[in-house]
C-alpha cells in the first residue's frame, strides 16, 4: 500500500493487486494464483468455497470454527455501479490427521440475484447452552430508499450443513428469541 510519504509498504498487499487487481474477487484459500504468483498462503486451512473477504473474526462453535464471510455477487440489479455482496457462513472442521482445518459446509444469507441490500450489521453471536447455534442481525433495503427491514437469524450448524432455524422482525436478543439455552 501507498503510504502519505509515497513509499509503497505492504508487499504481499501489492503483489495481490498485481495478480487480482481491485477489489479482490472471490477465490478460495489457499488460492492457487497467488500461490503460483510466489504468495504464501499458510494458513491450515482449506476453504473450497469462493468468498471475497472475512468479515469478522472466526467464531468457535464447539468442535467447529465459523468463518463469517463476504460473497461478492456482481452488479446490483438496479443498473447503479455498486457491487451486491452478501453474507456467507463458512463451517470447517479441524483434521487431526492433516494437521488442516478443512471446509465441510457453508451458506450465503440470500442469493446473489437477489435485488436489494441484505447484509449483517454484526458478527455472528454465539448462543448459550449450545454449541452449535448462532445468530445473526441483517438489514434489508436499497442504496437509494435505505434500509426498510431489520431481521434476526438463527442458524445451526449441523454435522454436514449450516441452517436456518428461526427468524424474527427486528435485531432481538438471544432471550428475547425464547433461544437462550439451546
Amino acid at each position: 500500500m501507498r503510504g502519505s510519504d509515497g513509499k509503497i509498504y505492504g508487499e504481499q498487499a501489492e503483489a495481490r493487486r498485481h495478480v487480482h487487481g481491485e477489489p479482490r474477487v472471490n477465490r478460495p484459500y489457499p488460492d492457487p494464483a497467488l500461490l503460483a504468483a510466489g504468495i504464501p498462503q499458510d494458513l491450515p486451512l482449506t476453504v473450497t468455497t469462493p468468498f471475497k473477504w472475512l468479515l469478522s473474526p472466526p467464531l468457535q462453535l464447539g468442535d467447529v470454527v465459523l468463518l463469517h464471510a463476504q460473497h461478492e455477487g456482481g452488479p446490483g440489479a438496479f443498473g447503479d455501479d455498486e457491487l451486491e455482496c452478501r453474507d456467507l457462513f463458512i463451517a470447517v472442521r479441524h483434521e487431526p490427521s492433516t494437521g488442516r482445518s478443512t471446509e465441510f459446509a457453508h451458506l450465503q444469507t440470500c442469493p446473489s440475484e437477489y435485488a436489494y441490500v441484505y447484509r449483517s450489521v454484526s458478527p455472528p453471536q454465539t448462543v448459550a447452552g449450545s454449541d452449535r447455534h448462532f445468530l445473526m442481525h441483517l438489514e434489508e433495503g436499497t442504496y437509494s430508499v435505505g434500509i426498510f427491514a431489520r431481521h434476526t437469524h438463527l442458524y445451526k450448524v449441523d454435522d454436514d450443513r449450516i441452517t436456518e432455524v428461526g427468524r424474527w422482525d427486528g435485531h432481538v436478543h438471544p432471550v428475547a428469541c425464547g433461544v437462550e439455552g439451546r
